[in-house]
Order: structure tokens, then C-alpha cells, then sequence
């Protein structure tokens, strides 16, 4: 989900009379899979990405090891199985019904930061 659109929801719902009653659940448009992120970034990249699944423990150690707290491993590792099993949330229209304008695909967000994301893998850090 695009961080512009959280932002625009987050205004609205701050700006509305009266406040929203609940908790809303942000959402992009469409339930986004690993497989679908891995394709998107290849046809707007022109990469050759390949899906490796790796097991649970696997992820987890891969986290740990490269530094994220134990917490965001855990949140990882069930976002990685909702994933899996298709249970991620699909767009309810939250942030159209608060902003007046649909939520950004992740290929639109891809497309708009493309050569942000490829100088920033590419410039050497000082």
C-alpha cells in the first residue's frame, strides 16, 4: 500500500465530523501475493526474479540474523502465512470513502519511485 495513501486516510479520518466509529482497516486494491509482487517488479524492472520459498524457520533465522528485533520477526512470519493462505484483506473501499480517490496499485508505486529505487541500489554510500 502506498505510504501517500495512508497518509490521506490518516488526514481525512482526523479531519472528519464525526471521527469514524471503530478501527478501520487500511487496505491496498487488490490482496497482494509474493508471487505477484516478484511479477510486477520484474515486468516494470525488467528483472529475472526468481520466488525461492523458504521455510518458516529459515525466514526467521534470516531475520534474526541480519538485525530486525523479535517482534518484527514474528510479525513477518505471519504475514508471510496469511500470505500463503490467501487470507490477506482485500480493498473495502476505506480509503476511497474517506479520501474520494481509490488506493494506488503497487505497480503505480513501483512505477512512480522506479528510478528513486534504482539509484538508490546503485550509488555508492559514503
Amino acid at each position: 500500500m502506498a505510504g501517500e495513501d495512508v497518509a490521506r486516510t490518516a488526514a481525512a479520518v482526523l479531519r472528519a465530523a464525526p471521527v469514524p466509529p471503530g478501527e478501520l482497516a487500511i487496505t491496498g486494491p487488490q490482496a497482494l501475493t509474493a508471487e505477484a509482487l516478484v511479477n510486477s517488479i520484474n515486468i516494470i524492472f525488467g528483472a529475472s526474479i526468481d520466488l525461492v520459498p523458504v521455510s518458516e524457520e529459515a525466514l526467521a533465522l534470516h531475520l534474526q540474523v541480519s538485525g530486525f528485533p523479535k517482534s518484527t520477526v514474528r510479525e513477518a512470519l505471519i504475514i508471510e502465512e496469511v500470505s500463503k493462505r490467501g487470507l490477506a484483506p482485500f480493498s473495502d473501499g476505506v480509503i476511497e470513502q474517506m479520501t474520494g480517490q481509490p488506493p494506488r496499485s503497487i505497480e503505480a508505486v513501483l512505477v512512480e519511485h522506479r528510478l528513486d529505487l534504482l539509484l538508490s541500489t546503485s550509488t555508492p554510500r559514503l
